[in-house]
């Protein structure tokens, strides 16, 4: 197997109430988790585009963001963290792969305050298949995700 982009989450954490985000976002996102845990209101959402690339992930969210409400917004800002976290599989074959983000795309992802992650996923061994969406939900589906 080739290396491969799987997809680009986007992770929040605040000490405030996330729903207004989320249900402003509403169907241009998947709403893979959202609850609390060590007293922070955490959400991992997904572009419900199937086709970007890791650019355009992070250039729809920072579309997304920029279309907020002022209230919204707010919440947006009062988040103690916000991260695109860009997950690839290895691959067993060796082979290089490339994925570039923009500068522009860059520009835009710190200009909503959030930071990017790179997280590089291994190969389901003794499996027989890789991580990637699941075919009919559409949803991406890793080692860490149910």
């Amino acid at each position: 197997m080739e290396p491969a982009y799987i997809n680009t989450d986007l992770d929040l954490e605040s000490a405030g109430d996330l729903s207004p985000i989320l249900d402003e976002f509403g169907e241009e996102v998947f709403v893979l988790f959202h609850g609390s845990a060590r007293g922070y209101d955490l959400a991992t959402l997904e572009v419900a585009a199937m086709d970007l690339s890791a650019d355009g992930a992070v250039a729809r969210f920072c579309h997304l963001v920029g279309n907020l409400s002022e209230e919204s917004r707010g919440v947006w800002d009062a988040c103690v963290s916000r991260t695109f976290d860009i997950g690839y599989e290895s691959g067993e074959s060796g082979a290089r792969y490339r994925s570039e983000l923009r500068p522009e795309t860059v520009r835009q992802a710190a200009a909503v305050g959030a930071g990017i992650l790179v997280t590089i996923y291994p190969v389901r061994w003794g499996e027989g298949q890789r991580a990637g969406r699941d075919q009919t939900s559409g949803r991406c589906q890793r080692d860490d995700q149910p």
